[in-house]
């Protein structure tokens, strides 16, 4: 990433009764490296309250990072 202009993404999500059971250190791992593997990095992460459960803040290279690394979070987190 060093040298990569990278462009700032908030990404914003939501829990199932499922996913809620699956929460786990490891699942969170996953997550962060997905931004790395897209040459990015995920800056920051917080709960929220009201119609979203989460949001994650993160630097990526471009749109194209930002979706391929947002439908892998589906994936993986249901």
């Amino acid at each position: 990433m060093a040298g990569t202009p990278c462009q700032t993404f908030f990404f914003f999500g939501g829990y199932t009764q499922d996913s809620l059971h699956e929460i786990s250190g490891q699942r969170t791992q996953r997550a962060y490296d997905l931004f790395e593997e897209r040459g990015g990095k995920l800056l920051s992460a917080y709960a929220l309250l009201g119609d979203r459960d989460l949001t994650m803040i993160a630097d990526l290279p471009g749109i194209r990072e930002a979706m391929l690394v947002s439908v892998a979070l589906t994936k993986i987190t249901g």
